[in-house]
């Protein structure tokens, strides 16, 4: 009796054991223990409800920072015991995969949170969003899940269906997927980006430079289009042609605007507030149908008769010498190239040979006049009066 006394003690205590060894794995699966670090304000190891997400950690560590990469986040993840997760920060493009990495390696239950961690990094900040109408079939490529043959796909649509209205339409494409589609939406845009649009404007003005400027500005210019032509190329790759389409539009503007040293400059009108004659000799500023020039030159008695009473003319058949406006060439010189550049005058003419009528009256010519009789008037008042009036 003693003996089976004995043995029921001891069937007793292990199972008392055995119950309290339940109870303790029963509270250890009820919670999960997980890592985080990078872009998030409290950085740690916290304990959550198992079956807790993402978005439960994200909470417990305070919350994002601003420099946190969104689309790099899948909020919704499930955790496991022993997660480590990596938040993606600005300028961060390896960090997340090196970590997610070292966490699969020293944690096999954190494995296939280490991968979807890594399959982020290398995605979503891996650089620039892809342009779905302008990307071509390596850009395309870069894109998790694309190979060579969906990336042609893709560009087939394109040229068949027209550019594409929203990033869901790639769905359409023959090989795309919902899970395809999810995996790389975060990479993908259908808008031009602002980097593309800073880089073009300097290349416009590079551009502007190579006709506007003298000698060595030609050449430091065209360096500069050179190098942002390339700058675009390999930041900008499907989006070249369009650029160069661009660049090739103003070039022909900018070329019909030049007038080449000699040229005839074509019919000129003179206002009479806006030029100056001494002893027979005229010099101001002209317009004639496309711009404003700086004239000087001799003038007939009619033509400044007409000018001295606030009249208008028009100078037609005009011949002479057409050049740009030197610019100043002595240290202290006043800069008087670069003066009337400000007010859009950048060529002058010589006046050789003209005949000139009486400009047609209009709104324009009448208030011209108007203002040659205010300057009249300021001449006859003291001179230092005259000049702040004026």
């Amino acid at each position: 009796m003693s003996e089976n006394s004995g043995q029921s003690l001891q069937s007793s205590s292990v199972s008392s054991v055995a119950a309290s060894a339940s109870s303790a794995a029963s509270a250890a699966n009820a919670e999960v223990v997980c890592d985080i670090s990078g872009a998030v304000k409290h950085q740690g190891v916290y304990r959550l409800k198992n079956g807790a997400r993402l978005e439960d950690l994200i909470e417990k560590a305070g919350g994002l920072t601003k420099d946190a990469q969104l689309q790099a986040i899948n909020r919704s993840q499930l955790l496991k015991d022993q997660d480590k997760v990596y938040i993606l920060g600005k300028g961060d493009k390896t960090e997340a995969a090196q970590t997610a990495n070292s966490a699969a390696a020293s944690s096999p239950s954190a494995s296939a949170s280490a991968s979807s961690v890594s399959s982020s990094a290398s995605g979503a900040a891996s650089g620039d969003l892809i342009n779905l109408n302008t990307a071509t079939a390596s850009d395309l490529q870069k894109l998790n899940g694309i190979g060579e043959k969906k990336a042609e796909q893709i560009i087939a649509y394109r040229q068949e269906k027209g550019s594409f209205k929203s990033i869901d339409e790639l769905k359409e494409v023959s090989g795309i997927g919902d899970k395809t589609f999810a995996a790389i939406k975060d990479q993908l845009t259908i808008y031009l980006q602002a980097g593309f649009y800073f880089l073009l404007a300097l290349a416009s003005v590079s551009l502007c430079g190579i006709f506007q400027s003298q000698k060595w500005g030609k050449l430091f210019a065209l360096a500069a289009l050179i190098y942002l032509l390339f700058l675009l190329k390999d930041k900008y790759g499907g989006l070249v042609k369009l650029a160069m389409a661009f660049l090739l539009l103003l070039t022909l503007v900018l070329a019909k605007d030049q007038v080449k040293p000699g040229e005839p400059a074509g019919d000129i009108r003179l206002y009479p507030d806006q030029v100056k004659i001494t002893d027979g000799w005229l010099s101001g500023r002209g317009q004639t149908a496309t711009q404003k020039v700086q004239v000087y030159g001799p003038a007939s008695r009619e033509a400044l008769a007409l000018l001295e009473n606030g009249q208008s003319i028009d100078l037609t058949e005009v011949s002479g010498a057409v050049s740009e406006i030197e610019p100043s060439t002595n240290p202290g010189q006043f800069d008087y190239r670069r003066y009337l550049a400000s007010q859009h005058v950048y060529r002058q003419v010589k006046l050789a040979h003209y005949q000139f009528k009486l400009a047609p009256a209009s709104l324009l010519t009448r208030l011209h006049g108007l203002r040659w009789k205010i300057q009249a008037y300021l001449k006859r008042l003291p001179r230092l009066l005259a000049f702040f009036c004026q």
